[in-house]
């Protein structure tokens, strides 16, 4: 547990003062960081799926940044259909097409 509090600062360790292991502390400090709470799940799901491409950004800029999302649900422990990002994909080809933008 020493390793784990020396490489943390005071606020940080206000967080985990109450745990009793390493376990503890890193099931702890990943609840609070990773965002793994019920909140924090449901604003990450919010994020991909509210998302819409930028008027400025290229179609390869768009799909980077739906699979960064997509990677962030992953890293909380949630899961992305390859379908919810193919539907990310396409809307940003349907903007294309349809305003006569070309956005690559």
């Amino acid at each position: 547990m020493f390793i784990l509090t020396s490489a943390l600062d005071y606020a940080q360790i206000t967080l985990i003062e109450n745990c009793e292991s390493s376990h503890q502390i890193i099931d702890k400090l990943d609840s609070i960081y990773l965002q793994r709470s019920e909140s924090g799940k449901m604003i990450a799901h919010e994020r991909f799926y509210q998302y819409r491409m930028k008027d400025s950004d290229s179609v390869a800029q768009h799909i980077a940044n739906v699979e960064n999302l997509a990677k962030k649900l992953k890293d909380i422990g949630e899961t992305v259909s390859d379908n919810d990002k193919n539907n990310q994909h396409v809307a940003a080809e349907i903007f294309e097409f349809s305003t006569g933008v070309a956005i690559s």
